[in-house]
C-alpha cells in the first residue's frame, strides 16, 4: 500500500485547495505551457514553482505524443525523472502519477518502454517501482515492457521481483534527494574533467572518465554556456572515441543534443568543415542529418549548400531503404524556403541533384516558397544542365503546373533563356502549347514580359501555326493585343 504523502508532510489541506483550483481533467488543458518550460525549470532546480501552479505540465505531449517523462527517459536524464516522480509522490498526486507513467506516444510506448528500448535499465527498475502495472501495457506492436526486458537480457522473474515494492517510502525519497545533490556536483566536476581531456586529446583520461561516468556525462549540458561534450569533441577532432562509447552503450540519442542555436554535433561538424567527424556522426546517428536547428536548417542542407557532395553520398549510403521511407517527408517538406532539390540547383551541383532525385523522386514534385517546382526554378534561372537532366529523367515534371497556374515552359520564357526553350522543344516539344490558368500561351508570356528574342525564336525558328498565334486568353486577347497595350 502506498504511503499517503499529503498526510506525511502535513500539507493535505493545502494541496486539496490547490487541486480544487487546478482542473486536472482531460478537457481543460488549453492554457498550459510547453515541455521546454518544465524541462528548463527542472534543470534549474525550480520545478516546484512551476508544477505547484500546474502539475498538468508533466503530461503535456509533443507532436509525437512524448511527455517530459518520455523525453527524459530516452535521454537517460536520471535526475529529471527522479525529480518528477519524487514531486508527484511528495504532493499526493497518486492517480495523476499513474496516468503520466502510463501515457503512450504515437508508437504506443510508455516511458517504461522507452527506458528499456534505450538501454536505461536503472531507470526502468525505478519506473516499475513507481507503477508496476506499466509492465503489462502493450504498445502498437503488441509488446509489453516485460517482454522487452526479456529481449534486452533481463530475467523476467527477477525483473518482476524488483517491482514488488510498488511504493517509495519517505526515507527513500530523502535518499533520492541526497543522491541527486551528490550526482549534480559529481557530474559537473567529471564533465569539466572530460572537457579538458578532450581539448588536450588525452585519450587515456577520456577512456577512464567515460568508463566510470560516461552515461551521465554525455547527456549533460552546462547550464551557463550550453556546452555539450560531443560538440567539443568535434571541434577538437577527438569524436571517434566518444561516438564508439555512445554506440556501445546505446547512447546515440546524445548526438541530437542542441546548443544555444539548436545546432546538434553534426551541424557543428559541417559548419567548421570537420568532414571526417561528420561522417562518423552520420554513421552513429543517421537520422540527425535532417534534424533542424532554430533557423530550420538541417546538416544535410548545410552540406548541400557548402558543396560537400561526398557527405551527401555517404548520407544516402548509410540511410537504409527501411529508414528512407520514414524520413522522406523530412526531406521533401523541408522547413526552409526551398527543398533540397531546389538548393542543389541553386548551388549548381548537378551530381547532388541526381543523387537526391534518385533516392527521393518525390523532390521533383516539391515546391519552394514561390510555389515553383525544381524544373520551373531551373528553367527560370537558365540552368541548362539541370533542366536537361530533369526533362530527360522526369519528363512528366514538364506537364505539371506550379501553384501560380503556369507551367515550367512559361518560367523559361519569363526568364528569357533561348537555350532553355530549345531544351524544352527538343525533349518535350508539346510543352510549347501549354496554356496557363489565364489562358495564355508562350507568345502571350513573351510579349507580356518584353522577351523580344524569345518571341522572335518562337515565331521564326519554330514557325508556330496560325491557330497558335491567334489564340485568345481568358479575356479574349491575342498576343497582338498585348503588344498594342504595351506601346
Amino acid at each position: 500500500m502506498e504511503t499517503d504523502y499529503c498526510t506525511m508532510i502535513g500539507t493535505s489541506s493545502w494541496w486539496s485547495e490547490q487541486l480544487a483550483a487546478i482542473n486536472l481533467s482531460d478537457d481543460d488543458n488549453d492554457d498550459v505551457d510547453d515541455e521546454e518550460e518544465l524541462m528548463g525549470a527542472v534543470q534549474a532546480d525550480d520545478e516546484q514553482s512551476i508544477l505547484s501552479k500546474n502539475p498538468w505540465l508533466i503530461r503535456i505531449a509533443d507532436p509525437v505524443g512524448d511527455n517530459i517523462l518520455h523525453m527524459s527517459v530516452r535521454n537517460g536524464d536520471i535526475e529529471i525523472v527522479y525529480k518528477l516522480i519524487a514531486f508527484m509522490y511528495e504532493h499526493g498526486y497518486k492517480d495523476f502519477k499513474k496516468k503520466a507513467l502510463k501515457d503512450k506516444n504515437v508508437d504506443g510506448d510508455t516511458p517504461l518502454h522507452m527506458a528499456l528500448k534505450n538501454g536505461h535499465i536503472g531507470l526502468a527498475y525505478h519506473l516499475v517501482r513507481a507503477d508496476e502495472k506499466a509492465l503489462f501495457m502493450s504498445n502498437n506492436d503488441g509488446i509489453t515492457p516485460l517482454q522487452l526486458a526479456s529481449k534486452v537480457g533481463l530475467n523476467e522473474v527477477s525483473f518482476l521481483r524488483g517491482s514488488q515494492k510498488a511504493s517509495i517510502s519517505d526515507v527513500e525519497i530523502e535518499l533520492m534527494k541526497w543522491e541527486l545533490r551528490r550526482m549534480s556536483s559529481n557530474v559537473a566536476t567529471r564533465w569539466n574533467e572530460l572537457c579538458t581531456a578532450i581539448d588536450k586529446g588525452q585519450e587515456d583520461v577520456i577512456e577512464t572518465v567515460l568508463t566510470r561516468h560516461g552515461k551521465n556525462l554525455l547527456c549533460w549540458q552546462d547550464k551557463q554556456t550550453w556546452k555539450i561534450l560531443l560538440h567539443d569533441a568535434v571541434r577538437a577532432g577527438h569524436v571517434k572515441q566518444l561516438l564508439q562509447f555512445m554506440v556501445d552503450n546505446g547512447l546515440t540519442d546524445a548526438a541530437r543534443l542542441g546548443n544555444r542555436k539548436g545546432n546538434a554535433a553534426l551541424h557543428v561538424a559541417v559548419e567548421i568543415n570537420k568532414l571526417n567527424a561528420a561522417l562518423c556522426l552520420i554513421k552513429a546517428a543517421p537520422t540527425t542529418v535532417y534534424q533542424v536547428n532554430d533557423k530550420g536548417v538541417s546538416p544535410l542542407r548545410m552540406a548541400i549548400k557548402r558543396g560537400c557532395h561526398d557527405l551527401v553520398i555517404y548520407t544516402f549510403q548509410i540511410l537504409s531503404q527501411s529508414l528512407l521511407p520514414a524520413c522522406a517527408s523530412e526531406f521533401v517538406q523541408h522547413p526552409k524556403n526551398a527543398t533540397l532539390a531546389h538548393l542543389a540547383i541553386r548551388v549548381r551541383n548537378l551530381e547532388t541533384l541526381k543523387l537526391l532525385t534518385e533516392h527521393l523522386p518525390e523532390l521533383v514534385k516539391a515546391t519552394d516558397q514561390k510555389g515553383w517546382r525544381p524544373l520551373s526554378y531551373a528553367a527560370n534561372k537558365g540552368y541548362h544542365d539541370e533542366v536537361t537532366y530533369l526533362l530527360t529523367n522526369f519528363p512528366e515534371s514538364a506537364e505539371k503546373h506550379d501553384k501560380d497556374g503556369s507551367f515550367p515552359i512559361h518560367k523559361a520564357v519569363g526568364g528569357g533563356h533561348i537555350s532553355i526553350i530549345e531544351a524544352f522543344y527538343k525533349h518535350c516539344p508539346q510543352t510549347l502549347h501549354h496554356i496557363d490558368h489565364k489562358g495564355r500561351n508562350v507568345l502571350h508570356i513573351a510579349v507580356r514580359y518584353g522577351r523580344d528574342d524569345i518571341f522572335t525564336y518562337l515565331t521564326k525558328e519554330l514557325k508556330m501555326d496560325a491557330s497558335f498565334s491567334n489564340l485568345k486568353d481568358n479575356e479574349g486577347k491575342t498576343f497582338m493585343d498585348y503588344a498594342k497595350e504595351l506601346k
